[in-house]
């Protein structure tokens, strides 16, 4: 009997299974140190006070500032694998069909040319619009989170994220202040739930099955033939 793989959505589906355990491990992680925290907070001999203080601190750490960070660094790091895994993927497109272009020849960010390369050098099938549309937000998140700290109100795209965050379940914008020379000093921050993050790596997931089946790539795992 022989057997079959095709390396290259091999490679796509392990990275993205990485990316699910990355998020899993991290999560649970955060929620061992929370029950560890609040152990060592009932074994010390603290008055009311200080009992207080420690357990304000616990939830503003195990409530807000990791989940967020983590959560953050989730759709950072999944934003580097969309860009880096698309290219690749057109690239081997390209190989296969021994096409005259690349992506990399075409002009715009990462989604526009390879959206440009699937549609009008391969002629493929793309994946449906919403995944795109997708995978386009989860930018606009990144871009947020990596040039202004997650703070809507100073990013480029201050609508769109307004608008997302109604919309998207999971997703919130959540106003901060802090101590300021300034008269206005409100800020509002992505908060992003494990769901939401679970959610958009399973958009992702699809968007890149639907791409590889248009492409007529095999199986990411062994499979017998006949």
């Amino acid at each position: 009997m022989r057997y079959r793989i095709d390396w290259a959505r091999a490679q796509n589906e392990c990275i993205l299974a990485d990316l699910a355990t990355y998020l899993d491990r991290m999560e649970k992680q955060i929620e061992d140190a929370r029950n560890l925290d609040r152990a060592r907070i009932g074994l010390e001999a603290l008055d009311q006070g200080e009992y207080e203080l420690e357990i304000q601190e616990h939830q503003d750490t195990f409530t807000k500032v990791l989940p967020r960070y983590l959560r953050y660094s989730f759709i950072t790091l999944t934003c580097t694998v969309i860009e880096t895994e698309i290219e690749r993927i057109c690239c081997e497109i390209g190989r296969r069909n021994s096409l005259c272009l690349t992506p990399r020849e075409l002009h715009g960010d990462t989604l526009e040319r390879s959206h440009l390369f699937l549609s009008r050098v391969a002629h493929l099938r793309e994946p449906e619009r919403s995944l795109w549309t997708s995978l386009s937000d989860l930018m606009k998140i990144r871009h947020c989170i990596v040039h202004t700290g997650g703070d809507i109100t100073r990013s480029r795209d201050r609508q769109h994220l307004e608008n997302l965050s109604r919309q998207s379940e999971g997703l919130s914008a959540v106003p901060e202040e802090w101590p300021s020379a300034e008269a206005d000093n409100a800020y509002r921050y992505l908060e992003l739930s494990h769901s939401f993050c679970t959610d958009a790596l399973s958009r992702v997931r699809l968007f890149f099955k639907e791409l590889q089946d248009s492409a007529g790539f095999g199986p990411g795992r062994w499979v017998a033939d006949g």
